[in-house]
């Protein structure tokens, strides 16, 4: 692989790290044919890429990115949730409330509020 090969891979990797919001791991290996393989581990990661493909119309392996379905991960959920539950409870929703609006246990909702005000937050 030539220097301006090297350059261009890792420019890439480093785009693709700085756009999303998510640290991850990757990986960029060269196969004999002289193809760049990415690797991202992260499912938030390849979605978004995913999306971004489509809305540019890039010609794409359809039988790979089909199989990359779109749905929220349990720690993509509990991120969220982690942000969204504080401040619903700051607008004055109830506890209760919240709870049935989010369709969680009333103990999940205490804890991340009772955790956020532990720490200061």
């Amino acid at each position: 692989m030539t220097d301006n090969e090297k350059f261009i891979i890792n420019n890439l990797v480093k785009r693709i790290k700085d756009i999303s919001t998510v640290e991850y791991k990757s990986s960029v290996k060269i196969n004999n044919e002289g193809y760049a393989l990415l690797i991202i581990s992260h499912h938030s990661v390849v979605t978004f890429l995913k999306k971004v493909t489509y809305s540019l119309k890039l010609p794409v392996l359809s039988r790979k990115w089909d199989s990359i379905m779109e749905f929220e991960t349990r720690t993509e959920k509990s991120i969220r949730l982690r942000k969204q539950i504080p401040d619903l409870y700051k607008k004055g929703i109830k506890q209760k409330d919240i709870c049935k609006q989010l369709n969680l246990s009333s103990g999940c909702v205490s804890q991340i509020l009772w955790g956020r005000s532990k720490r200061g937050d």
